[in-house]
């Protein structure tokens, strides 16, 4: 996906990629006095992506790639093709999530900063915080990339189930073919509770017995797995 230079923009619609003008595509706004105006770097479905947002996404590739080695200016201008590609394909990504109408609960993003944790092995949300911020990273940008990841999961999710396509001859198909687990004759195992007496068992060893069995058969009732108690 080409950048284009100065006064052209990138423009997607429906998944197909053309180049046109930004005067062309830019529609007429009125800037107020002072804010500075932004180049448009690519359209995705009537949604601009400026310059500013490429710039801010290519800024760390380049900062990671000149620990490695010095840049020229072909290497720059790969950086920031490969800058816009991500934030094209960002972009389309959050149309998609606004349009399937996929939300993310305070509940998941909660469990997913548990899980974080846990994982990790830190024993306070303040280890958390002091370790995103050893990566520069605030508690606040880290929930939102948080959030962020759980909508793509749920919009591969609800991609990959829109293409699971079973037939009725499919299923008949699988049916008849594990036909014998279906029929097989329930089964059952007895299991017992012996609290054993005799004749020669006095009146205070059966009243004892007979407690155990009805504190057993309490628990039982109460939904304690029989094989646990017998």
């Amino acid at each position: 996906m080409a950048g284009g230079c100065a006064n052209k923009a990138a423009v997607v619609k429906d998944g197909s990629v053309t180049v046109k003008s930004a005067a062309e595509q830019a529609p007429a706004v009125i800037v107020p006095r002072g804010r500075v105006t932004n180049a448009i770097a690519a359209i995705v479905n009537d949604e601009v992506v400026t310059l500013y947002e490429v710039n801010r996404e290519a800024l760390p590739l380049i900062r990671e790639a000149e620990k490695k080695s010095s840049l020229d200016d072909a290497a720059r201008r790969e950086l920031k093709r490969n800058a816009l590609e991500r934030v094209v394909e960002k972009k389309l990504v959050e149309q998609k999530i606004k349009e399937l109408n996929i939300k993310v609960t305070e509940e998941e993003i909660r469990a997913a900063i548990d899980d974080v944790k846990k994982q990790n092995n830190m024993p306070s949300q303040e280890a958390l915080v002091a370790a995103l911020a050893n990566q520069g990273l605030s508690f606040d940008q880290y929930r939102t990339q948080l959030q962020e990841q759980i909508e793509k999961l749920k919009l591969v999710s609800a991609e990959v189930r829109s293409k699971i396509h079973v037939s009725e001859s499919e299923l008949r198909e699988f049916y008849d073919a594990n036909l014998p687990k279906y029929t097989e004759e329930e089964s059952y195992r007895a299991r017992h509770i012996f609290f054993r007496t005799n004749e020669k068992s006095s009146a205070e060893d059966i009243k004892l017995s007979m407690t155990k069995a009805l504190m057993v058969l309490a628990e039982v009732k109460g939904g304690k797995d029989f094989v646990e108690l017998a």
